[in-house]
């Protein structure tokens, strides 16, 4: 079983990929709209697994999400 220090740092780094996923469709010269929601929701999705994870072991989350 993980850590939650690696569990942590694995989630951290899907929420990376799909804020750079978000990005890059924002940013295309017609962003397909569904498209944002669904990656938008999975990365609130995920920050919020990481924060219950941090919540139940007493650590701060603000250093987690730059």
């Amino acid at each position: 079983m993980m850590s939650c220090y690696a569990q942590v740092e694995a989630l951290r780094m899907v929420h990376n990929q799909l804020d750079i996923e978000v990005q890059e469709e924002a940013q295309r010269p017609c962003p397909d709209g569904v498209k944002l929601r669904r990656l938008k929701s999975q990365k609130l999705e995920i920050k919020d697994r990481i924060s219950r994870l941090m919540a139940q072991r007493g650590l701060a989350t603000r250093a987690i999400f730059r």
